[in-house]
């Protein structure tokens, strides 16, 4: 059951992952003012490349670099064609950048193989001092040329902005079964509720390879029932925890994200054993450990997010046993202040 559940994470992850349309930074060949080619310490689409990936384009578009070495030169229509029929891909950024006595001059082309055509240049220069401005320049009208594409309002993605604090209260429903064969062969899991709460600090946006990240702090507190394995004993379990994970975020799109959570975990457990022939036992245990989350949330509307998720528990007292929770929840948006 556990390789189950771990497999739907993976599928998850590279449906979310495989999500965007990629475009293709094809080496953009470096001349001198003769006219001859240069070398560069950075390949100029690689700097291009590493500058995009400041910014956050709602999950719709990511960018590859490439090397001369994967698919050789690429300075013209027929060159961007064969490349994306090799890659699969439909947009390949390809060009030059000129190195002049006074200046820096750079001229990029976008070639999309739907439709056969050169859909968009772009143009940039800068004095001999101001390379990475060109640079920089250069990744500014890539970027406004695809915001406006998809229809992102560009002031929206600025890397600057802050993200405003948020509260939100997430219920879940889970099973759970013990992780320790001792214990399955004593206990089985039957259910378990958990309510919390998820506080988003205000901070700013964070950027990494196209696609947007921040983190948040998880008080939960949780139930967990269970009854005696029939061909051992008769029992009942009762268990009360509480968890406290740190959280970070990974937004595929504004509506799709992965998260992973990491604390510590202490529960509260009353185990009613009844072995044959004997009166019922009462076995109380308070137990200390470490919590894991992973899951998959999607935003609903701007109050409610479902999600599903794993827990592992893993506890270091004494005759405890590691459990694993898989469950799904809603999530409500009780307090969210103003974007500044």
């Amino acid at each position: 059951m556990k390789t189950k559940i771990l497999s739907l994470f993976l599928f998850l992850f590279f449906i979310f992952a495989s999500y965007s349309e990629t475009v293709l930074l094809a080496p953009f060949v470096m001349y001198n003012s003769e006219n001859n080619r240069e070398s560069a310490s950075v390949s100029p689409n690689k700097s291009v490349g590493e500058e995009l990936s400041r910014y956050w384009f709602n999950g719709l578009i990511d960018f590859r670099v490439l090397s001369e070495k994967e698919y050789g030169a690429i300075s013209s229509v027929l060159d961007a064609e064969r490349v994306c029929n090799a890659t699969k891909s439909v947009y390949v950024i390809y060009g030059y950048v000129r190195r002049n006595e006074n200046s820096w001059y750079g001229e990029l082309k976008l070639y999309d193989s739907e439709n056969k055509k050169i859909e968009s240049e772009f143009f940039a220069s800068d004095n001999s001092a101001s390379y990475d401005r060109l640079i920089r320049t250069l990744a500014d009208r890539i970027r406004e040329y695809f915001n406006s594409m998809i229809g992102i309002d560009e002031n929206s993605l600025a890397v600057q902005d802050l993200r405003p604090f948020e509260v939100r209260i997430p219920f879940k429903l889970s099973y759970w079964s013990p992780m320790n064969k001792d214990w399955l062969d004593v206990l089985l899991g039957t259910g378990a509720f958990d309510i919390a709460l998820d506080f988003y600090p205000e901070i700013k946006h964070n950027v990494f390879r196209n696609m947007k990240y921040d983190f948040s702090l998880r008080l939960d507190f949780g139930y967990k029932f269970g009854i005696g394995n029939p061909s051992a004993y008769t029992a009942q379990y009762h268990a009360l925890s509480m968890f406290t994970p740190m959280m970070s975020h990974l937004y595929f799109s504004e509506k799709h994200s992965l998260y992973l959570g990491l604390g510590l975990i202490y529960e509260f457990d009353i185990l009613t054993l009844t072995k044959k022939y004997e009166s019922p036992s009462n076995h109380i245990q308070n137990q200390f450990g470490g919590g894991l989350l992973f899951g998959y949330q999607f935003e609903i509307n701007d109050r409610w997010n479902f999600f599903t998720e794993i827990e592992t528990d893993l506890y270091i007292t004494e005759r405890s046993f590691n459990v694993i929770k898989p469950g799904f929840g809603f999530s409500y948006r009780i307090s969210k202040e103003a974007k500044k």
